[in-house]
């Protein structure tokens, strides 16, 4: 896996990610454009091949001249891991919710409710969830 990345104003990183997302087919498995500071954006992008990072970089260059994108190689890593490193439980009253990953440490008087974090309930973190 490999990211791409380029920094500049917000119209020239804007253009290279309209022309990155928009490549049909796209080089990119996913791009993203975001405010870095109040005078710089970033366009990150990520491709599974050096082949695919290198066109990556011709179209985001020819979009936005005065962008300069760079490729770095991701390390792999469990990241589905180290995401539910980071998910303690939730606790609510008498309840502690939680995945699997994490049940097992609960304490003892508690009820709990086995939910893995997933698209339709989330990470169990947000208000709604605690109320």
């Amino acid at each position: 896996m490999y990211q791409i990345s380029a920094k500049g104003a917000r119209a020239p990183v804007e253009t290279a990610w309209d022309a990155l997302a928009w490549a049909d087919p796209s080089p990119a498995g996913a791009v993203d454009a975001k405010e870095d500071s109040r005078t710089s954006w970033r366009l990150d992008a990520f491709a599974e091949t050096l082949e695919d990072a290198k066109a990556c970089v011709v179209i985001i260059e020819e979009a936005a001249p005065d962008l300069v994108a760079r490729i770095e190689q991701v390390i792999e890593q469990d990241w589905v891991t180290l995401s539910l490193e980071g998910l303690p439980p939730v606790k609510a009253g008498p309840f502690v919710v939680a995945g699997s990953h994490a049940l097992a440490r609960q304490s003892p008087g508690k009820i709990s409710v086995l939910i893995e974090a997933g698209p339709a309930f989330g990470t169990g973190h947000h208000g709604t969830t605690l109320g």
